[in-house]
């Protein structure tokens, strides 16, 4: 008999995260996973995982997190190279946020979709119609071009306030209010809301 090691739900929600190819060096090894497992590790955010280079891939994991078992994982973080619209899932493989809109349409009510791409979110029109779309709760991003480590720490702030806070808009008012205030403004954090 086989054991198979299933993730856990950690806290209110869960993050489920998929990341595209930052480099085309294999030898290059940046990834967010490392702040992700670091909130697992403390208890305060469990996740689930997939990297993806292909517009397939990209289309399975989307389809399976949608189906009801990975309700917990609510957060959905795709975490990749952006400009104004779009994700580069790798090179010059990309996806504009209006396909993802048609890929992930009506089935994203109750949960929260987050683009931790540069300027991915620069146009609040985007924004909107994809969360109008899809029936997103909240859609999330940056406006702007976003350093890496910098980033890294809002995305841990990020994930362990939509964890902890019982609703979504208690978790953006404390980064928007409290503490990490000064980054949301200097990473050009935006979000939308149904």
């Amino acid at each position: 008999m086989s054991t198979h090691l299933l993730a856990k739900p950690i806290g209110r929600r869960g993050v489920m995260c998929v990341e595209g190819q930052w480099e085309s060096n294999l030898r290059a090894r940046g990834s967010v996973r490392p702040v992700l497992e670091m909130l697992e590790s403390v208890n305060r955010c469990s996740y689930l995982y997939r990297d993806v280079s292909t517009r397939q891939e990209l289309s399975y994991v989307l389809r399976k997190w949608c189906q009801k078992q990975y309700a917990h994982w609510s957060v959905l973080f795709l975490a990749m190279h952006g400009d104004e619209g779009r994700l580069y899932l790798t090179g010059n493989r990309s996806i504009s946020i209006e396909e993802l809109g048609q890929e992930l349409e009506g089935r994203c009510r109750g949960r929260i979709v987050y683009f931790g791409a540069c300027a991915v979110a620069a146009n609040q029109r985007q924004l909107k119609q994809f969360a109008e779309q899809t029936k997103a709760s909240h859609v999330l991003g940056y406006r702007q071009d976003v350093d890496w480590i910098t980033g890294a720490a809002f995305e841990a702030i990020l994930f362990d306030a939509l964890a902890t806070h019982r609703r979504p808009s208690d978790a953006l008012n404390y980064l928007k209010k409290r503490d990490p205030r000064s980054l949301t403004n200097s990473l050009g954090f935006a979000s939308y809301s149904l």
